[in-house]
């Protein structure tokens, strides 16, 4: 995940006099900021407060909230600023189909970052790139022989969450992918082939490995810090305003996420920037009856998530 060339810019700049700046502008001594280099920066650095949260009572409510839906399920929840997490469900898998939306386009980052691909080169659209799909299929109206750029392309599959500029990226970045280009390679994902050919595998995911490409770009991973920020912004814009969403409805706070539906799942997997309290949700359900409203299952964790985060200050 490029973590050593993260380190390198840090010393980096650490020699080229950072350090020095930070130690005139906060009258500590450096050498006792680092006295104690493995624990976390609180020990070291009184002016930096970590927060210890009891969030056991939120786990049980949710753990009993989705037990009463009797629907299987995988949820995923971290606060970002410590690492907390809430598991459940969390072995359940599925067939990633729409949520891989978010890794693609990071690929295509990538490669625009290496200087192997233009983004803002046009490219053709095709007839067997055409999606029929009625609400995620086509939503801007592209015909074969349209010209896009890969740059607006990224933009409408992540806002969209358009198929058709999906296909268009996919067939763009194929023959260019390799392990440094391909985010699947380097994050918590599992393969399977099922019996399909070789290059056609199908990716499985749960809540907590999907969590981990949110965290890629939150962290600034595996694309420049700039692309990460492009693409959180897609996800921030994104035209799906219900489900986690709908949890924080009227509070001004952030959402970054995806929306993923098919036959057989539906979900939602989003970074929500509370202020100061940031934290991941990530909610799969598996095999719902036909005709359930799966929404307000989305909203009401979403929702009891939020309450809680913003009430850690009140206690």
């Amino acid at each position: 995940m490029k973590l050593t060339s993260v380190l390198i810019v840090a010393l980096t700049l650490t020699g080229a006099g950072v350090a020095a700046g930070w130690h005139v502008a906060n009258q500590h001594d450096y050498a006792a900021y680092h006295k104690f280099p493995l624990l976390d920066p609180s020990v070291n650095d009184p002016n930096v407060h970590q927060e210890i949260i009891n969030f056991d009572p939120l786990r049980q409510t949710l753990k009993a909230y989705l037990a009463s839906l009797n629907v299987q399920h995988s949820l995923y929840f971290e606060y970002l600023p410590n690492g907390t997490n809430i598991r459940d469900g969390d072995d359940n898998i599925s067939q990633a189909a729409s949520l891989m939306k978010t890794p693609i386009v990071m690929d295509l980052y990538k490669l625009a970052e290496l200087g192997m691909i233009n983004l803002d080169q046009p490219v053709t659209v095709t007839q067997d790139e055409i999606s029929t799909d009625p609400e995620f299929g086509n939503t801007t109206g592209l015909k074969p022989g349209d010209k896009i750029t890969l740059r607006h392309a990224a933009e409408i599959t992540l806002h969209n969450s358009d198929n058709t500029a999906f296909a268009v990226i996919g067939n763009s970045i194929r023959p260019l992918l390799k392990n440094n280009t391909d985010s699947v390679q380097n994050l918590d994902i599992t393969f399977s082939t099922n019996g399909n050919k070789p290059g056609n595998e199908q990716v499985l995911i749960s809540s907590r490995s999907y969590s981990s490409i949110l965290k890629c770009l939150y962290y600034s991973c595996f694309n420049s810090p700039q692309d990460s920020t492009t693409m959180i912004n897609f996800l921030s814009d994104s035209s799906d305003s219900h489900r986690l969403m709908a949890g924080v409805e009227g509070s001004g706070v952030r959402v970054a996420h995806k929306v993923g539906s098919s036959p057989v799942s539906q979900s939602d997997c989003g970074i929500i920037y509370y202020p100061k309290r940031p934290y991941l949700v990530c909610l799969m359900l598996f095999n719902i009856p036909s005709g359930t409203n799966v929404d307000q299952y989305f909203e009401q964790v979403s929702q009891t998530i939020y309450d809680y985060v913003a009430s850690i200050g009140d206690n």
